[in-house]
């Protein structure tokens, strides 16, 4: 017969026993588990802010572009109406020439 003493002696001897609390061990799941959940809302939120500044930034695009064609067509406007008043200053201004002129071949005639 053997003693209890030897099967105890030919079993490896535990240097750290790994037992942990049952409260400890579901505090920390649970608070990773939380932090997991909390990261995932926080990029979420920052999904929705990044596409919300995507969209304010194509909408500013298109505003600035149609700003930019609408400068151009402003600006051929403004220059065929700058050679529609040139034109209508060189018709007065023949207009005047020729009321003199017809002004002054009147008073030719009537002497």
């Amino acid at each position: 017969m053997t003693d209890g003493t030897d099967e105890m002696s030919d079993r490896p001897q535990k240097i750290i026993e790994a037992k942990l609390p049952l409260v400890w061990l579901l505090s920390s799941a649970f608070a990773v588990v939380f932090s997991l959940g909390g990261l995932y809302v926080q990029v979420n939120s920052q999904t929705a802010a990044i596409q919300n500044m995507q969209v304010a930034i194509d909408k500013r695009s298109e505003r600035l572009d149609q700003l930019t064609v609408s400068v151009v067509t402003q600006q051929t406007r403004n220059e065929a109406q700058d050679i529609l008043i040139v034109r209508n200053a060189n018709d007065i201004a023949d207009i005047n020439r020729n009321l003199n002129e017809s002004r002054q071949l009147k008073k030719w005639l009537l002497k």
